[in-house]
């Protein structure tokens, strides 16, 4: 797969990221990263989310609910979803795109990340799978700052919406085509 760009997530502080994944012929891009402690099988792990939208805190609790539960969570589409052991060892990786989702998955995938001073930083790796039912494959780098078990994301500003949906738009003046 080609190579993402580098990037900002409003979400988090200082977070960098870039990643493409390809799944049933379609490349996309994932723009925002988000690394979290957490428990999968009964045992403490470091899942980074790579994704095309933010991640909220709510979309994080219930991620870390349906994982102590043995449950794989979802996030807005597309995402990739990587979970290393505590030593740093990739686990495995799931994503969705478009209408297809890909439970746990190791394949051929590699990847590490180092977990030090309150941050995730590595690379993971899928070369193109053919032989399944869906094409795909996978190419991430992360240093992202790391949620404790406890911590939640912290609030982003609040936006300022345009006007309400139910006022329609008005248009005024005058146009003279040629002349």
């Amino acid at each position: 797969p080609a190579s993402g760009a580098r990037l900002r997530c409003r979400a988090m502080t200082a977070t960098a990221a870039a990643g493409t994944l390809t799944l049933d012929k379609k490349t996309y891009t994932l723009k925002r990263a988000l690394a979290y402690e957490t428990t999968i099988d009964d045992e403490d792990a470091i899942a980074v989310v790579l994704s095309g939208q933010p991640v909220t805190s709510e979309m994080l609790k219930e991620a870390r609910n349906a994982e102590k539960e043995g449950g794989d969570p979802s996030f807005k589409r597309p995402f990739l979803r990587l979970v290393f052991k505590k030593t740093g060892e990739l686990k495995n990786w799931s994503a969705a795109a478009g209408g297809t989702t890909l439970g746990r998955r190791s394949g051929e995938a590699t990847g590490e990340l180092k977990a030090q001073d309150g941050r995730a930083k590595g690379k993971a790796s899928q070369p193109m799978e053919t032989e399944g039912m869906f094409p795909s494959g996978f190419d991430a780098s992360f240093d992202v700052a790391l949620l404790k078990a406890g911590q939640s994301i912290p609030a982003s500003t609040a936006r300022k919406g345009g006007p309400a949906a139910n006022v329609k738009p008005t248009v005024s003046g005058v146009f003279r085509g040629n002349g």
